[in-house]
C-alpha cells in the first residue's frame, strides 16, 4: 500500500480491547491515529465513542465494497475531518463546513449514524470539483441525484426534492427529501446502517440501486487511488 496515503490511518486492531477506557484524551488520541480526525477537547467520553463507532463503520463498509482499499478511501474523502460543538443558527442542526463537522450540543453521544451523516456531507465536499459542494453543488450528491433522474439546482442544503422521481424519494416527511445534500447523506448513512431503508427499486443483486450507485462511487474512487 502507498505509506503516503497509508500515513494518517492505522486499523483499529491496533486498539483492540480498549473499548472500555474511559481517558478522554486517549479517545482523541485514538482517533487521530485511527482516522485522522481532530476533535475538540469538550467531547465526552460517550460522543468519542460514538464518533469512533462511525468511522469504524464507514471502513467496514468500504473495506467490502474495495477489496481492502478503505485506509486510502478514507485518507483521500473523510481524512483530516475535524470534530466540533455547534448548530446551525436557528435550526440546532448540526452541520457541515468543508472539513469542519459541527455537532449539535444537544447530540450528548447519541447515535452513531448522526456521525456518519454528517461525513457523508464531508464525503460530498471532497468529492466536488471545489471545497463547498454540500452547498454549491458539484459533488456525489448532484451525481446520485442525477443517475436517479433528479435535476440538482439552487443551494444543495435548501433545494427540496430537486425532481427526484416519487418512486426514489424518502417517505413523506423525511429529513432526506429537505435537499439535495441531506438526499445524499441519508443514502450514506442508510447504506451502511440499514440499506433496506434506502428508497427507490431494487438492483439486478437485490439491492436498492441506489445503494449500488453510491457503491459504485466508492469503489471507482478507490480503483483511481492506483494503489
Amino acid at each position: 500500500m502507498n505509506d503516503k496515503l497509508q500515513g494518517r490511518i492505522v486499523q483499529p486492531d491496533k486498539y483492540g480491547g480498549a473499548q472500555n477506557i474511559t481517558d478522554i484524551g486517549f479517545w482523541c488520541e485514538k482517533l487521530q491515529d485511527v482516522f485522522g480526525w481532530k476533535v475538540a477537547l469538550d467531547f465526552t467520553l460517550a460522543e468519542l465513542q460514538a464518533i469512533y463507532q462511525a468511522g469504524s463503520q464507514i471502513l467496514s463498509y468500504v473495506n467490502g465494497i474495495t477489496g481492502g482499499k478503505s485506509t486510502a478511501w478514507m485518507n483521500k474523502y473523510l481524512g483530516g475531518t475535524r470534530f466540533v460543538h455547534g448548530e446551525f443558527p436557528r435550526t440546532h442542526h448540526s452541520f457541515v463546513t468543508g472539513t469542519t463537522v459541527r455537532v449539535t450540543p444537544a447530540w450528548q453521544g447519541g447515535n452513531w449514524t448522526h456521525i456518519v451523516h454528517e461525513l457523508g456531507h464531508v464525503y460530498d465536499d471532497n468529492s466536488g470539483g471545489f471545497f463547498w459542494a454540500a452547498i454549491f453543488g458539484g459533488g456525489n450528491a448532484d451525481r446520485l441525484q442525477k443517475a436517479i433522474g433528479g435535476h440538482p439546482a439552487g443551494v444543495r442544503f435548501y433545494n427540496g426534492t430537486a425532481g427526484v422521481p416519487v418512486a426514489y424519494r424518502w417517505p413523506q416527511g423525511s429529513y432526506g427529501n429537505v435537499a439535495t445534500a441531506e438526499y445524499f447523506a441519508e443514502v450514506f448513512m442508510y447504506a451502511i446502517y440499514n440499506p433496506g431503508q434506502v428508497p427507490g427499486p431494487l438492483d439486478s443483486k437485490r439491492q436498492r440501486y441506489v445503494v449500488d450507485i453510491l457503491q459504485g462511487f466508492i469503489a471507482k474512487e478507490a480503483s483511481d487511488l492506483h494503489l
